[in-house]
């Protein structure tokens, strides 16, 4: 994949990346592509997760995280795990 130089402002950058405009493609289309490709592949292995789903409930995401990953966590182990040292 080639660089491409972007000389124009981030609004305008903001409307072609959310009406699926931008040079790369839009994150709908890649986001809805991988969505079928799940529905239609049963044995895909691919485990999404955001920001949002982590800021929203972390111990949970890690729990699935690692469901995902074939490891069986207990309780405890994922509250070490989440355990957030400020």
């Amino acid at each position: 994949m080639e660089w491409v130089q972007y000389n124009g402002s981030l609004d305008a950058m903001l409307d072609a990346f959310v009406s699926d405009q931008h040079v790369y493609g839009g994150y709908f289309n890649w986001y809805s592509g991988w969505a079928k490709h799940l529905e239609s592949s049963p044995l895909a292995k691919v485990h999404f997760l955001s920001y949002e789903k982590l800021k929203h409930n972390f111990s949970e995401e890690i729990a699935s995280l690692a469901m995902f990953l074939g490891k069986n966590l207990s309780a405890e182990q994922i509250a070490k795990i989440t355990r957030v040292n400020i």
